[in-house]
C-alpha cells in the first residue's frame, strides 16, 4: 500500500522489515526493487530484483522490473534477455513489448524493433511515442514506405510535430519524392525554434537548395540522430481519435502557444459508479492536460486552499518579503466539464486463481472486459458558449498474469481514489477515455485561444 501511495522510501523500509522477519519473499524483494527504481536508485533496484529472480525465476513481473532497470542503465543486451523472457510468457504484454522494441533499436536491430513495436501496438500500446518509434525503426530498417503510415497518423493528430515532419520528409526523400520532402522540411523549419529537428530541417533545406534542381537528393538524407526516440520503458497509452470533419484545428496557432484551461466538475450519472470515480477522473484530466504541453492549466480543485495560502503570505506570520500581491490569479479562457454516463468494470469475463506453495502470493489468469463512457464539454468562459461536446468511449480486454500480493504498476499510477482498478481492464478503459478526451479538447479548441506562453 505504501508503494501504491507513492511513499517509496517508506515502502523500502517496510519491505526490508518483512524480509528481516523472514523467510525471504520474492514479493517483498520485487516491491523493494520497484520502490528503489522509482527513487532513482538503480543499483539498489537491480540488486533487489536479482534477489527476487533467484527466489522465483518464473515471475514475469519481476523479470520486467529487472529489464526496466537495465533499460535505465542502458545495458541493452541484459535488458533484451529479461524482456524477451517476459514476452515469451506474456505475448500480449504491451509495456514489455514496447521496452523490448526500444532495446532492439539500441542494439542496432531496427527490423526487429519495428516488428516488435507493431506487436506492442496490436497488444494495446498507443500514443505518439510508440508510433513515432515504429516509424523511426522502419526508416532505419530501410522500409521508408511503411514508415509513412504511422507518420501520417501522427501528423493528423499533431500537424505541428516538427520531429514527425522531419522524419516524414526523410522518408519521402528516400522514396524519391523531392517535393513532398521539401514541403515537410519547410514546415518543420517554421516550428518550435528550440527543437533540434528544426536545425536538421534548415541544414537539409540548405543542402537541397544548393543542388541544381533545387530539391533534396533522394536517398541521401541528413542524419537524424537528434530526432531519434530514446529507447525507454513506456506505459501503454490509449489511441488518439481522428479529428472530426469541420472541427477548427490548431495548426495555425503560433509555435509554442498554449490555451488557458481549467477543469470543472466531473459528474457521475452512471449506475454502479460512485462520486469518487468523478473525482479521480478530474484529477487525471488535469494531469493529462498539463502533461500534453498544449495547455496552461489553472487550479480549480482547491481554490480555497490557494486563497488561504495567499492570505497567509500577507499575514504577520509570514516572513518579510513573502507577501503575494492581490489580483494575481489567472483566469482560464476555457472550462472542460465531464460526466460519467456508462461504467461497467467487468462487462464480461472469467478467471481462476491458485496459491503458490511457500510464497505469500497467488497467481491467476484473468480474462474480462471493461467499458466506460464520458460526455465531455468544452465551454468558453467569457460567453458560456459550448465550443464542443462529445461522447468518449473507453474499452479494454485483459488476459494477463496477475500477482495477487504485489501492487506493482507499470507506468504512472492512477489516482488513489481509483486504486481499486489498478492492473484491471477498467484502468486501461479509464486511461483510454482520458487520453481521448484530451486529444478531443485539443482538436476542438479554435486556434485563437492558443495565445499564452
Amino acid at each position: 500500500m505504501l508503494l501504491v501511495q507513492g511513499r517509496y522510501a517508506d515502502a523500502v523500509e517496510a519491505g526490508t522489515k518483512a524480509i528481516e522477519l523472514g523467510p525471504p519473499s520474492s514479493t517483498a524483494w520485487n516491491n523493494i526493487g520497484l520502490s528503489l527504481l522509482r527513487l532513482g536508485n538503480l543499483a539498489g533496484a537491480r540488486s533487489a530484483y536479482l534477489r527476487a529472480v533467484e527466489i522465483s525465476p518464473e515471475l514475469t513481473v519481476t523479470r520486467f522490473g529487472l529489464g526496466s532497470v537495465y533499460v535505465a542503465e542502458r545495458s541493452w543486451e541484459k535488458a533484451r534477455e529479461q524482456l524477451e523472457y517476459v514476452v515469451d510468457h506474456e505475448p500480449n504484454n504491451s509495456a514489455a513489448l514496447d521496452a523490448l522494441a526500444g532495446s532492439y533499436g539500441a542494439l542496432g536491430r531496427p527490423a526487429d524493433a519495428a516488428n516488435t513495436y507493431r506487436r506492442a501496438i496490436d497488444a494495446g500500446a498507443a500514443g505518439r511515442p510508440v508510433n513515432y518509434a515504429l516509424a523511426w525503426s522502419l526508416y532505419q530498417a530501410d522500409r521508408p514506405r511503411e514508415a509513412l503510415a504511422p507518420l501520417q497518423d501522427l501528423l493528423r493528430a499533431q500537424p505541428d510535430d516538427a520531429e514527425a515532419l522531419m522524419l516524414y520528409g526523410h522518408a519521402q526523400s528516400r522514396l524519391g519524392d523531392a517535393t513532398a520532402a521539401r514541403t515537410a522540411w519547410e514546415r518543420a523549419a517554421r516550428l518550435d525554434p528550440g527543437n533540434p529537428s528544426v536545425e536538421l530541417a534548415r541544414r537539409q533545406l540548405a543542402t537541397s537548395t544548393a543542388t541544381a534542381s533545387g530539391a533534396p537528393a533522394a536517398g541521401a538524407p541528413v542524419a537524424l540522430e537528434a530526432a531519434a526516440p530514446p529507447p525507454v520503458v513506456r506505459s501503454a497509452g490509449p489511441a488518439a481519435p481522428k479529428a472530426q470533419a469541420g472541427a477548427e484545428r490548431t495548426a495555425g496557432a503560433p509555435p509554442g502557444a498554449k490555451a488557458s484551461v481549467a477543469v470543472g466538475d466531473f459528474q457521475v450519472k452512471a449506475a454502479g459508479a460512485s462520486s469518487v470515480i468523478g473525482d479521480g477522473l478530474r484529477e487525471m484530466m488535469v494531469t493529462t492536460l498539463h502533461s500534453s504541453g498544449r495547455f496552461l492549466v489553472v487550479e480549480r480543485i482547491d481554490v480555497p486552499g490557494l486563497a488561504a495560502e495567499q492570505a497567509l503570505s500577507r499575514s504577520r506570520m509570514a516572513r518579510p518579503g513573502a507577501a503575494i500581491p492581490e489580483r494575481q490569479m489567472d483566469v482560464a479562457d476555457i472550462m472542460v466539464y465531464g460526466a460519467v454516463t456508462e461504467f461497467l468494470a467487468e462487462a464480461k469475463g472469467s478467471s481462476f486463481d491458485i496459491g503458490v506453495a511457500k510464497l505469500p502470493l497467488s497467481l491467476g489468469r484473468q480474462s474480462n472486459k471493461a467499458h466506460m463512457a464520458i460526455d465531455v464539454r468544452v465551454v468558453d468562459v467569457a460567453s458560456g458558449r459550448i465550443l464542443a461536446s462529445q461522447r468518449i468511449i473507453g474499452e479494454a480486454d485483459s488476459s494477463q498474469l496477475a500477482m495477487g500480493a504485489s501492487p506493482t504498476v507499470h507506468g504512472s499510477a492512477i489516482p488513489l481514489s481509483l486504486g481499486m482498478y489498478n492492473n484491471t481492464p477498467m484502468e486501461q478503459a479509464i486511461r483510454t477515455c482520458i487520453e481521448k478526451a484530451v486529444t478531443y479538447v485539443d482538436q476542438s479548441v479554435p486556434q485563437q485561444y492558443y495565445r499564452h506562453r
